[in-house]
């Protein structure tokens, strides 16, 4: 999404983000994994870990039951580091 990955703050916007996602990932029944794994993005940067990682497992697991061993891959890269941020918040 545009409104996470931009370089000008005048195109971040996080809540756009998630409204374009979430609006994504019910159109697509949440089954879609790279409509879930920018939802578990957008999550991420609006500092909601636990819907980042919930998300995140949701898209994995979408993207093996569609075959997408890349981004079930890239997926699980993400949630580790997400799961490492929620573990060090914790201690």
């Amino acid at each position: 999404s545009i409104h996470l990955m931009a370089d000008r703050p005048e195109f971040f916007d996080v809540d756009k983000a998630l409204t374009y996602a979430k609006q994504a990932c019910e159109v697509t029944d949440y089954k879609h994994p790279q409509a879930l794994e920018i939802l578990a993005s957008a999550y991420a940067m609006g500092g909601k870990l636990g819907d980042a990682v919930k998300t995140a497992s949701q898209a994995i697991e979408a993207a093996q039951d569609a075959g997408d061993r890349e981004t079930a891959n890239r997926v699980r890269e993400m949630l580790q580091v997400l799961q490492k941020i929620q573990a060090d918040r914790h201690e």
